[in-house]
């Protein structure tokens, strides 16, 4: 599949990488300055399983400068994702898939309003990583899977053959016949986890080792998964055991994004992930204390950032 990846942070840094290192056609589509740095030095992934480097890359700066793709998975953070919608337009086929991976729950809905009756579908990224430089991601611990799939019906061939491919470079991917349900379980686990590392600009083992913090983090994710409910979410009994269990498996070292953009100036997906939740709360009448109190302060913090 001719595959083109939009953004190359953490999640299109390290997926792309895998898919470029099992030599399938794989271009990135990055800002100007990025772009000139990956042709000249390669894109470099320090990963918990293994480091490598691409040093022969196919990188364009111009998402109007795709042609004839297969595959899009659109990795920019949410604030970016209107922009890059506006110029998808003019690119996608009909044979074109586009996925799209960003923290949140309806970001697939975003491109829609502007590539209409294109094959657009939700994604999820399991993965703690980062770009610690143009070029350069860092993956420490934890999970490193896609999950993504079509709202309106469990089978997909396209998305299979997608999935196929994928796995087909060594990389967990997953075509899930309830991605709806997906998208929540992880929207309520990044509520927390990012929450509670930026307003206490600690990583995730310092928090789950406090218990005043512990409970704050368990208070906020009991939060998310109420909202949740009220709109119509059916989790298991287990969903928040579950998700703690999970969280405690991360490398106590582990930060979010959120928390990296805060510490280096830059802006901050506040408004699609608390911003959202506080609103559906007040909309189904859920009281949100904690979550409310991190929206703000985050927004004062880090909403807008110094940098792009």
């Amino acid at each position: 599949m001719n595959t083109f990846i939009i953004g190359c942070g953490g999640v299109g840094g390290f997926f792309g990488g895998l898919l470029a290192k099992a030599g399938k056609k794989v271009t990135f589509v990055t800002r100007k300055e990025e772009c000139r740095i990956i042709k000249k030095n390669g894109l470099r992934v320090k990963s918990a399983v293994g480091n490598f480097t691409i040093k022969s890359l196919s990188v364009l700066n111009d998402i109007r400068a795709i042609k004839n793709p297969d595959l899009i998975l659109v990795t920019v953070k949410s604030y970016d994702l209107e922009g890059v919608a506006k110029k998808l337009s003019s690119v996608v086929t009909g044979k074109t898939i586009v996925i799209t991976f960003q923290n949140g729950i309806d970001n697939d809905l975003t491109i829609q309003k502007h590539v209409k009756g294109s094959k657009v579908y939700p994604g999820i990224a399991y993965i703690v990583a980062s770009k610690t430089s143009p070029g350069v991601i860092e993956q420490i611990s934890g999970a490193r899977k896609l999950i993504f799939g079509d709202r309106k019906k469990p089978e997909n061939e396209g998305l299979n053959e997608a999935a196929s491919f994928l796995r087909g470079a060594g990389i967990d991917a997953e075509c899930s016949q309830n991605i709806s349900l997906h998208l929540w379980k992880k929207y309520i686990f990044i509520i927390p986890y990012a929450g509670m590392t930026s307003i206490c600009r600690s990583p995730i083992g310092t928090i789950m080792a406090d218990s005043t913090a512990s409970s704050l983090y368990r208070k906020c994710l009991e939060e998310a998964a109420a909202v949740a409910r009220a709109m119509g979410v059916h989790f298991s009994k287990t969903v928040i055991h579950d998700t703690l269990s999970y969280v405690r498996k991360h490398d106590p070292s582990s930060k979010s994004s959120m928390l990296v953009d805060i510490e280096n100036g830059r802006r901050t997906e506040i408004e699609t992930l608390h911003g959202t939740l506080v609103r559906l709360a007040k909309q189904n009448g859920i009281p949100v204390p904690v979550n409310s109190l991190i929206y703000s302060a985050v927004k004062l913090w880090g909403g807008r950032g110094k940098k792009s």
